[in-house]
């Protein structure tokens, strides 16, 4: 410092001066890799070194550790990053390399922003489906009924269903369902009262009650894509365009500045696929990048979440004359989204004298397809007659692989449960199979039209039911087997004129199988 000042004094600098010189605050214009980018920002000099804020940097498109606050921080710090003044011009040359800028997004169009949903009028409406036969000169039919009332805090809806001529015992006119739904489209969020159908996952099932519910509804968000979708990440060494080409065909183009881009929103369905992104510059050189893909809408985004609860009574012997509700029930399932590959799953009932937890998972396997897993426990009876010998809980597992693509479909899923394994459905007289087997196959034949193959075996409990039900007395340990194959094939055969023949037959009953063939017209290009 002794040095310093004695300088100054030769040229004739006072100690303020060289202290201004050493602190001082620039206005200048920023150049990032020889390009404009229109942007002006402040920055300090202290000490020879330059500093700006990191929120300034950010903006300019550098990349920053997202713990900092916005103090300034000195340039020389980040990583990749080189920075020159240019006092006559008055701007500040960078030159960054591709790991310190945030790479553009490439998008399918402009991002759009929702419009507010206008406020609902009040309303009502009346739908009907009415069917009669004659036969014999006697007439048989019904008439299934649909009643809506709206407004502004919601629906009220009731369906019913009416027999013209019931039998002995039957009812003239049945109550289907009667609930109340409030929906908050903001959060994606529905909440419903009186008849509820419960949520169930891929591995649990689902039961009526007569109660309350509370769950997420994607549908309120039309926009909103629920699953992961592939990503591509790049760069460009000079202004370029690039072009997303999706199997072959081209989706959509954008003209990119040099340095590293991202594309996200790729325009995908489901399935697996090949994604390409074409890079050409001004020259009309061209680089070619090419994505295997798998999406599924079994997988959620990370981050986003799926859930149902219920609480309610629970319903029997819906749509006969007999329907009732008895007893209580509680319910509730949820789906997280944890990384790209991975969605978490989580279940649980309870109602007297039972209860019911499990846990699963949907995991795709790069780019072959998902598997699909989950184990659950039960414990208690939930008030069914216990035979003899019976364990008073048990589990169940089960596990399964999907995979799709443009011309070819494949499934195959299995689950066990012990003879002690109860759940809900079991609780209203649907007892769990004790194990079950399903395997389809799907292949588009081109101009030939489609293929499909479906094999289904089950190894079923007769239905058991408790105290406060009919059957009571029945043996869990009785079984059922059923193995069945179905095939269906369709194909366009004139315009807009298409064949289907279907067939199935029941591996265990040689005298069970059947055979079907239709004609199908549609009469315009949105019937």
């Amino acid at each position: 410092m002794t040095f310093t000042y004695l300088a100054a004094a030769l040229i004739g600098l006072t100690p303020s001066s060289i202290e201004a010189l050493a602190d001082r605050t620039l206005v200048l214009e920023v150049i990032l890799n020889g390009r404009a980018t229109g942007r002006v920002a402040e920055f300090h000099e202290r000490n020879g070194a330059l500093y700006a804020r990191p929120s300034d940097l950010n903006g300019l498109g550098l990349v920053l550790s997202p713990t900092l606050n916005d103090e300034p921080i000195a340039l020389s710090t980040v990583a990749g990053l080189r920075v020159l003044i240019d006092q006559p011009g008055q701007r500040l040359i960078m030159a960054a390399e591709n790991s310190a800028l945030q790479p553009a997004e490439v998008r399918n169009g402009t991002a759009t922003t929702l419009a507010p949903l206008t406020a609902s009028e009040a309303g009502a409406v009346l739908n009907y489906d009415v069917l009669a036969t004659l036969t014999d000169g006697r007439v048989d039919g019904g008439a299934l009924i649909d009643g809506r009332v709206f407004g502004a805090y919601g629906v009220l809806q009731s369906t019913g269903l009416a027999n013209f001529t019931p039998n002995a015992g039957q009812r003239g006119f049945v109550r289907l369902d009667t609930t109340y739904t409030f929906s908050e489209p903001g959060k994606m969020r529905r909440w419903r009262a009186g008849d509820v159908v419960s949520g169930a996952l891929g591995w649990s099932r689902a039961v009526r009650l007569g109660g309350v519910q509370i769950s997420s509804d994607f549908n309120l968000r039309p926009d909103l894509i629920t699953y992961p979708l592939p990503t591509i990440s790049s760069s460009a060494a000079v202004p370029s365009t690039v072009n997303i080409l999706v199997d072959g065909v081209r989706q959509f183009s954008q003209q990119v500045q040099s340095g590293p881009f991202v594309v996200r929103t790729l325009p995908v369905v489901t399935g697996a696929g090949e994604v390409a992104v074409a890079v050409e510059d001004a020259v009309g050189r061209q680089t070619l990048i090419t994505l295997p893909f798998y999406a599924s809408a079994t997988l959620l985004t990370p981050g986003l979440a799926s859930y149902s609860a219920e609480l309610g009574s629970i319903r029997r012997d819906y749509g006969l004359a007999t329907d009732r509700y008895s007893g209580w029930a509680a319910n509730g399932a949820v789906r997280y989204g944890l990384f790209d590959q991975l969605t978490v799953e989580a279940h649980g009932e309870a109602t007297e004298g039972l209860a019911l937890a499990g846990i699963g998972a949907a995991w795709r396997v790069r780019t072959l397809g998902v598997v699909n897993a989950s184990v659950s426990a039960s414990t208690g009876l939930g008030g069914l007659d216990a035979v003899a010998g019976e364990a008073t809980g048990g589990g169940s597992a089960s596990l399964g692989f999907q995979r799709r693509s443009r011309g070819f479909n494949f499934n195959l899923s299995g689950s066990v449960a012990s003879d002690g394994y109860r759940d809900l459905a079991a609780v209203s007289g649907a007892p769990a199979p004790h194990s079950t087997l399903n395997a389809s196959f799907g292949r588009q034949l081109g101009s030939y039209g489609s293929l499909g193959v479906a094999y289904v075996s089950q190894h079923a409990r007769p239905a058991v039911y408790g105290p406060s039900l009919v059957g009571v007395g029945v043996d869990p340990r009785r079984s059922v087997r059923t193995e069945l194959v179905t095939v269906g094939y369709s194909v366009p055969i004139a315009g807009r004129v298409t064949l289907r023949a279907s067939g199935f037959r029941d591996l265990r009953r040689a005298d069970t199988y059947g055979l079907g063939l239709s004609l199908s017209m549609t009469f315009g290009a949105s019937t």
